[in-house]
């Protein structure tokens, strides 16, 4: 198993990775919505990945892991076929027009504060995975 340090860090790397990418992308698209299918993707791989690395009842990592993935899978796929192809979201579109000539360093300044986020939410299910078996 991986110590919990070291998968955090690990997910950060990736997150802040991708979500360079996919700024990148989004200013060639000129659509922002590329960045939450990127966040339910994100969130259901490190999910897999904190389930398969951490410590703790394999049946339960193996649950947890499965639920998460299945999860992030569904909303990936609804959010990839609401948003690619088709025109910026609402709230991306306004921030754009709010925020003029300075929309993309201020949607990259967004993009890379929320991904600092992503590593911290399949933690939430640590507690599930080393939570003791109870015989009641």
């Amino acid at each position: 198993m991986i110590a919990t340090t070291t998968q955090i860090v690990l997910a950060f790397c990736f997150a802040v990775v991708l979500m360079t990418v996919l700024w990148f992308v989004q200013r060639r698209t000129k659509n922002a919505g590329i960045v939450d299918v990127a966040w339910a993707g994100t969130i259901g791989i490190l999910g897999v990945f904190f389930a398969a690395t951490s410590d703790g009842d394999d049946w339960r990592r193996v649950l947890a892991g499965t639920m998460i993935g299945l999860w992030s899978l569904r909303l990936t796929l609804y959010l990839f076929r609401r948003v690619v192809g088709h025109p910026e979201e609402g709230r991306y579109a306004t921030l754009r027009r709010t925020w003029g000539a300075n929309a993309e360093v201020r949607l990259f300044r967004y993009q890379r504060t929320t991904s600092r986020f992503i590593p911290w939410f399949p933690r939430k299910e640590r507690g599930f995975i080393d939570g003791p078996i109870s015989s009641q």
